[in-house]
């Protein structure tokens, strides 16, 4: 006879494992002090401007694992628990293990044993936590954003990712513990400087004040919410449907100015004129005067530079438990979205998406980009590498993303590097 009870079916109400993170001063910490019932374990210093019940800093690996304790035997003191920030928590582990060890650093330990084990001291500080979990307590960790190489494996060419800012071991360990890992940024644009030949324009990256959360994983960034994909594109509004837009808004604009000082103007317009911005404008000369005139102008000039502005949206993805739903799609209108109630961005496509018969015409790599590619990644991670000085395999490993047995394989292919116990330079 079976001695274990077996349940099925979904659990409710399950405390949450949540990690936030990206780059500093984006707001991590105030995102998550809206948890319920928050208690932050402070292990920065960061949280000094918001108002929120904290424990005190904590000033050593042993300090930060007894407030745990602490918290795990006073189970009602908060419904949140939020370790702001993890790496800095890491910082702590790995002080404790060079102590305890007597080594000056994490690779004293040599031939990479350092990480083995502050990945498996690392990962007992999790399951410390994941006790708090049973008790129905959110353990939410937020953790600062870093630029890494990243490789696909069937080596299609290497870009720069979003990555959490930890240890090459730590990172994916805690990505896997959490049921929940949201990437927080500001939405970034690019600026062309220069007039004329938009080909010869300067291109400039330019940093948008409004912030954004992405919750699954794209080319440059790791995020995961098992219980909703959702995805947020923008469409391409083109000149047309722009055209249209300030139609609309200029019509409404002279409807509203007419309704607050006319009570007979629609005996003279006909349903076809009301959604024509040439004629409303044309009532609105012949039923407005002096103030109430210049007014009706002003409004279809703010109206216009409103339509200006519009933006375009489509919101597609998947419910956990729930049937796949049919894109939305979505008119931007600060401060506010709104559907798309004519249907007119139907047939849009998203912003740089070609349609599906152009997709297969991208040219494909030679073996002689590709290797050209892995000479420039290998350039690259040895100059980002050597601003801290002596620059190892481990480094180089950890920046590009690859084991330290790919690296010296590709600096032997590069030929323009020696390796001398475990240390690299240039020849």
């Amino acid at each position: 006879m079976l001695n274990v009870e077996i349940t099925s079916g979904k659990i409710n109400n399950k405390a949450q494992k949540v990690v936030i993170y990206g780059p500093e001063g984006i707001g991590k910490s105030t995102f998550a002090a809206h948890f319920p019932n928050p208690l932050f374990i402070d292990t920065e210093g960061s949280t000094g401007e918001l108002d929120v019940r904290r424990l005190p800093a904590p000033t050593s690996w042993q300090y930060l694992m007894w407030e745990i304790d602490q918290v795990k035997a006073n189970p009602d003191i908060c419904s949140s628990l939020i370790i702001d920030t993890a790496d800095w928590a890491e910082r702590f582990c790995i002080n404790n293990l060079c102590e305890k060890n007597q080594v000056s650093g994490i690779e004293g330990f040599g031939y990479g044993k350092g990480y083995v084990y502050l990945e498996e001291e690392f990962g007992r500080f999790l399951n410390r936590l994941s006790d708090l979990i049973d008790l129905g307590i959110n353990v939410v960790f937020t953790a600062h954003a870093t630029m890494r190489k990243f490789e696909q494996p069937d080596e299609s060419g290497a870009y720069d990712r979003w990555e959490l800012k930890l240890q090459k071991k730590d990172g994916p360990l805690l990505k896997e513990w959490a049921d929940m890992v949201l990437f927080a940024n500001y939405e970034t644009f690019v600026v062309k400087e220069g007039s004329g030949d938009m080909k010869k324009a300067k291109a400039k990256g330019g940093q948008g004040q409004k912030r954004s959360m992405d919750r699954a994983s794209g080319s440059g960034v790791f995020a995961r919410d098992p219980d909703a994909l959702l995805d947020l594109i923008e469409l391409e509004i083109g000149e047309e449907l722009l055209t249209q837009k300030k139609n609309e808004f200029s019509c409404r604009a002279c409807i509203d100015t007419l309704d607050k000082y006319s009570d007979s103007w629609e005996d003279h317009v006909s349903q076809d004129d009301m959604c024509s911005a040439v004629q409303m404008k044309k009532a609105c000369d012949s039923h407005l005067e002096g103030i109430q005139a210049r007014e009706a102008e002003a409004a279809v000039r703010m109206a216009e530079k409103r339509a200006e502005s519009l933006t375009a949206w489509r919101i597609e993805g998947t419910l956990r438990e729930f049937p796949k739903f049919a894109p939305v799609n979505l008119w931007f209108d600060y401060p506010a979205h709104s559907l798309d109630q004519s249907g007119v961005l139907q047939d849009v496509q998203p912003d740089g998406d070609p349609v599906s018969w152009k997709r297969n015409f991208k040219k494909k790599k030679t073996p002689e980009d590709r290797k050209k590619e892995k000479k420039e990644s290998v350039e690259m991670a040895y100059g980002a590498c050597s601003i801290d000085g002596k620059v190892t395999l481990g480094a180089l490993s950890e920046y590009m993303g690859v084991t330290e047995k790919t690296v010296r394989n590709r600096l032997k292919e590069h030929g323009g590097f020696w390796i001398d116990d475990g240390v690299v330079g240039k020849k």
